[in-house]
């Protein structure tokens, strides 16, 4: 009985930030497209650096808490960056004139995006750090149509404070002493894939993450215990409602074999390039309002609260996440294709 409690709690606590770790879990978490697809590594023409922070479940000491930093940009530019800068953003049209299929030269229009991104889970004892790099090809199919194909690899390393756990007579439970003696320490090499199909108006993208499905804790006691294989859906259309308006329906889809599907939408209406408000709907889990600010073509500013929807919500008082932008090499003042 001891046994099945302590692993009922250990594994608790893994599942739970195993299963949020990813940028998916994030409310705002188009600020870090490339971790759920690293497809979309190099879709803008500047450097994107950012740094986040989501405390969840405030009501709760302990709550769970994730930090990540990202930077991406490009290793090798289109020949038509001057032309297609502002191809994904719409924001001067009269950029495309000239650009017919007749004179468009695809070799001229292929990029190499490259960048990466740390992101650390905490909840309890738990603690989860993923460090990645990011690399994507980006082949123009037409003027408009660009296939994207994305890989990213890194290094997942788990850790457990044995002294935040809480069993009755340690000395004398078998399990818990052997999960002493074999370490508390994970690290696991792993990688992820994706493709891209994106235009000015919309995008479309499949990834596959945990391509290695590592055990989730590198013990003899949890060996059997494997992270699953995600397949990852997203999708996006912006809509431009008049001169100054944007508008942009999204949708992302999380398909783990054996647990619960995610599915996150979206909505998020831009003016000009300065601001932009949104809400964001998961799965009976949360309803979030977000918002932020572009402040002198070099830095944004983002907002998001999210309002518990399960059935802890008297106790949950929401979750907290803010996000701060910094483009370098922008001189047209564009924003992030996934604003």
């Amino acid at each position: 009985m001891r046994k099945q409690l302590f692993l009922s709690i250990l594994f608790s606590c893994i599942v739970l930030s195993s299963n949020g770790q990813g940028s998916y879990q994030l409310t705002q978490y188009f600020q870090n497209a490339p971790a759920i697809n690293p497809a979309f590594t190099g879709t803008d023409n500047f450097t994107d650096i950012k740094i986040g922070y989501k405390q969840q479940w405030t009501g709760i000491e302990s709550g769970a808490r994730t930090l990540f930093a990202s930077a991406y940009g490009l290793l090798i530019r289109s020949k038509y960056d001057k032309l297609k800068s502002n191809a994904l953003r719409m924001s001067d049209p009269s950029l495309y004139e000239g650009n017919d299929n007749s004179s468009f030269k695809r070799s001229a229009a292929i990029k190499h995006g490259i960048g990466g991104y740390i992101i650390n889970d905490s909840f309890g004892p738990f603690d989860r750090t993923n460090a990645f790099v990011t690399y994507s090809f980006h082949y123009p199919l037409t003027p408009d149509f660009t296939m994207a194909f994305g890989l990213s690899g890194g290094i997942n390393r788990t850790q457990i404070d044995a002294n935040q756990i809480t069993v009755q007579n340690p000395d004398m439970d078998v399990t818990y002493q052997a999960f002493l003696a074999n370490g508390a320490t994970s690290n696991n090499l792993d990688i992820n894939t994706g493709v891209l199909l994106y235009t000015n108006k919309l995008y479309l993208g499949y990834s596959l993450q945990r391509l290695l499905q590592n055990p989730i804790f590198n013990n003899d006691e949890f060996s059997n215990e494997k992270e699953s294989l995600s397949h990852v859906v997203s999708a996006g259309y912006i809509l431009p409602l008049s001169s100054d308006y944007l508008f942009q329906p999204s949708v992302i889809s999380i398909i783990r074999p054996g647990l619960p599907s995610i599915i996150n939408l979206s909505a998020k209406l831009r003016y000009q390039n300065s601001y932009w408000l949104g809400l964001n709907y998961r799965n009976s889990e949360a309803f979030s309002i977000m918002g932020g600010v572009f402040i002198n073509k070099a830095y944004s500013l983002s907002y998001s609260y999210d309002f518990s929807l399960n059935g802890f919500s008297e106790y949950l008082q929401g979750s907290h996440e803010i996000v701060l932008g910094i483009m370098l090499n922008n001189d047209r003042g564009n924003v992030p294709f996934a604003w």
